[in-house]
């Protein structure tokens, strides 16, 4: 999992590869195929919402 402060680092097209990719994982994890790994899963989730949050923060504040 990255760091905040590597998620904040990203590009916002990166960003959107990242978020992708984790919610690849969710899905892999939802649905059976990832094995019973819950914490895998639940890592991915917040790292979904940490780079929404800073998607979301750039939209907000352009100048920052």
């Amino acid at each position: 999992m990255k760091t905040i402060t590597e998620i904040k680092a990203l590009s916002d097209k990166d960003l959107m590869v990242f978020v992708a990719e984790q919610r690849a994982e969710v899905q892999k994890h939802r649905f059976g195929l990832g094995g019973r790994d819950v914490k895998a899963s639940r890592t991915a989730k917040t790292a979904i919402a940490q780079a929404m949050t800073e998607r979301t923060n750039r939209r907000s504040n352009p100048l920052t």
